[in-house]
């Protein structure tokens, strides 16, 4: 990193530092975990280096440590749950450590940085989540952009796989866009929950805002060329549409009629499943997907 770039990530990190302490107490914990996601999705990925990863994190962690002694925790009554993160985190980092995967400092930045932001989450009052989950999405438009350079003016993603490492399988010759986040699947599954965030309204957006944002949350998966994530949110979008109260008896019955219909077409290709079944054997997931179950007898001896 050149001394200018240093100068200028030095400098953020300055003005995030005064930011979560200069604004209005109940407004602490939301601002520093916004500058959390902003840090982890700019430097958290593992494409990005160990020391920019672990650093990244480690700031992160200081910010949102910040937050908590300017605002003193009540119960939450979510205690049980963070405890359940609490003992997941602890076998998370007992298997990777039987596995090798990562180094014991790199596990327990990590796990820190995982714990605080959950702990600091847990404990956001309504208007907190709200500011929250505005700034999230404002991150979702930068990192479509993004996207959008990467695809329109062929610009190199921060890190991550780069020269056609990644073709795009939704756009014939160009490549999955990944954003700052150093992988294109990362970048997909963001956009998704973004999706969902603006599909229930977490952010209490007008109607004006959310069918603008839909757009583009649409146009970035599409430019991430995940399939699953896709299929995922929209699945999501029936089942949410299906299981309204208010939902009238002729549209939910319209619904499930959909939904058995696209089955239907998906088994009547039957001329394709052997295409198709030949794609995914041969691709890249199912052969990481069948190495981590080989790997299962070494966790258990």
């Amino acid at each position: 990193m050149g001394s200018v770039a240093l100068a200028a990530v030095l400098a953020a990190g300055a003005v995030a530092i005064l930011l979560v302490l200069l604004v209005p107490a109940r407004l602490a914990r939301a601002t520093a975990l916004s500058i959390a996601l902003v840090v982890a999705v700019v430097g958290a990925t593992l494409t990005a280096g160990s020391n920019v990863s672990m650093a990244s994190m480690a700031f992160g962690s200081v910010i949102l440590g910040i937050s908590l002694v300017r605002v003193r925790s009540s119960s939450s009554g979510e205690r049980l749950l963070q405890g359940v993160l609490c003992a997941w985190w602890v076998l998370a980092m007992l298997s990777t450590l039987v596995m090798h995967g990562r180094s014991v400092s790199g596990m327990l930045v990590f796990g820190t940085f995982a714990l605080l932001v959950s702990h600091v989450a847990l404990h956001l009052d309504r208007a907190s989540v709200r500011l929250f989950v505005r700034v999230t999405l404002a991150v979702m438009v930068v990192e479509v952009a993004l996207a959008a350079l990467e695809f329109g003016a062929g610009m190199q993603p921060l890190w991550g796989y780069l020269a056609g490492a990644r073709a795009n399988p939704l756009i014939d010759g160009f490549d999955r866009a990944q954003g700052t986040f150093g992988h294109p699947i990362v970048f997909c599954w963001f956009l998704a929950v973004c999706a969902t965030l603006v599909w229930v309204d977490a952010g209490r957006l007008t109607r004006r805002w959310r069918l603008p944002l839909l757009a583009v949350v649409v146009a970035g998966l599409a430019l991430s060329g995940t399939r699953s994530a896709m299929v995922s949110f929209a699945v999501g979008v029936i089942l949410h549409l299906a299981m309204r109260p208010g939902l009238a008896k002729w549209m939910r019955n319209l619904l499930i009629a959909g939904g058995a219909a696209f089955v239907a077409l998906a088994i009547g290709a039957g001329s394709r499943i052997s295409e198709l079944t030949a794609d995914l054997l041969d691709s890249g997931s199912w052969a990481q997907r069948i190495g981590n179950l080989a790997r299962i007898p070494d966790l258990l001896a």
